[in-house]
């Protein structure tokens, strides 16, 4: 059976590993990539790179009408590319020609106020879409999530489209060697001040995902859209993928202090918690929520459809992986600046 043509938007952390996944499966992939020397890369192992960035809607539009695969890994917060990937989908419909749709979205979406004050007893289920329904336009992520619905909704059967909330993502990118954000995030503030840090008291919980176990997952979505026809498809568009393991902030900022401190770097290995003051050198005015929330939920529909996380735990990928090149950080840490759980980076 043939493969279909897929355009991966995204080649770095997370979809740097689909890629692989995809390569060694025989798909023949389309990736967006903004540097020459990335694209050389990629070509060297089987794609096709399409030079270009998530500001240009008309290419990734084209490509999106080319292939009869989407991934857009890159970000959750970039409507201005999702609507150029839904244009694109929705020309393919009046040409007769159906697509996929696999689009990242993020748990910050499931995210509460706690500040680390408390864990919360609520956890959100993939296999009961109607809690996740529910959730507040205004909640990080949800006003594109909202937006690629509203298209599900128009295209009908013309279309399959998945979202996907991770949670705390970990691990090491196998070709890249690049992090995640929150994990290393907290590790670079406690090198910089000398302490580990949580937000309050520490309480709040969220689920973990290695990256590798993560890609592992998109695939097997994207096998069940490929090979379903069930009206679970067009019912219900949510996956979660976590591996069991949950940690509270307060944990994950033990084992960061603990392994910091075996090597020297700090002194005490006790964690503190994060003075407002100190924001700005960890996720500035979004701190709470994306280092300090709940986001409590479950892949029962992954599991289901057989998918198990095969990885080592956060803290060990810690110990064995990230931080060794997170020592090899040159320059000042000044705090994340890229785009978070709002979509906008800011800093206080």
């Amino acid at each position: 059976m043939s493969k279909g043509s897929v355009f991966l938007i995204g080649a770095g952390f997370i979809g740097g590993e689909i890629l692989e996944l995809l390569i060694q499966e025989g798909y023949q992939v389309s990736t967006l990539v903004r540097r020459e020397a990335h694209a050389t890369e990629l070509k060297a192992i089987g794609a096709t790179p399409v030079i270009g960035s998530l500001d240009n809607q008309e290419l990734l539009t084209e490509q999106t009408a080319k292939h009869d695969i989407v991934i857009h890994s890159a970000t959750a917060d970039d409507q201005p590319s999702v609507d150029a990937v839904v244009k694109g989908v929705k020309q393919r419909a009046t040409e007769g020609k159906k697509a996929i749709y696999i689009h990242t979205s993020g748990c910050s979406e499931l995210s509460d106020h706690s500040a680390g004050n408390y864990k919360s007893d609520e956890i959100f289920y993939d296999d009961k879409p109607e809690k996740i329904d529910a959730i507040p336009a205004d909640a990080p992520h949800r006003n594109i999530d909202l937006s690629i619905l509203k298209a599900r909704d128009e295209l009908g059967q013309q279309a399959k489209i998945a979202i996907v909330l991770p949670p705390v993502i970990y691990g090491v990118g196998s070709r890249s060697k690049r992090l995640s954000i929150q994990y290393p995030t907290l590790t670079r503030f406690a090198i910089k001040h000398g302490f580990a840090a949580h937000v309050g008291k520490g309480l709040s919980v969220w689920g973990t995902i290695h990256v590798a176990d993560l890609a592992r997952g998109y695939m097997t979505i994207l096998h069940w859209l490929e090979g379903d026809s069930s009206d679970d498809i067009y019912r219900n568009p949510y996956f979660f993928i976590e591996n069991g393991d949950e940690y509270s902030w307060g944990k994950a900022a033990e084992q960061i202090g603990k392994a910091l401190h075996q090597i020297g770097k700090i002194s005490d290995p006790t964690p503190k918690t994060i003075p407002e003051d100190l924001y700005s050198d960890i996720f500035g005015m979004y701190t709470a929520q994306v280092a300090g929330s709940n986001a409590r939920n479950r892949a029962n529909r992954l599991r289901a459809l057989g998918w198990k996380p095969q990885e080592k735990s956060a803290a060990q990928s810690l110990i064995d992986d990230e931080i060794p090149i997170i020592l090899q950080d040159e320059g000042e840490f000044t705090g994340y600046s890229a785009a978070v759980a709002s979509g906008s980076g800011h800093k206080k």
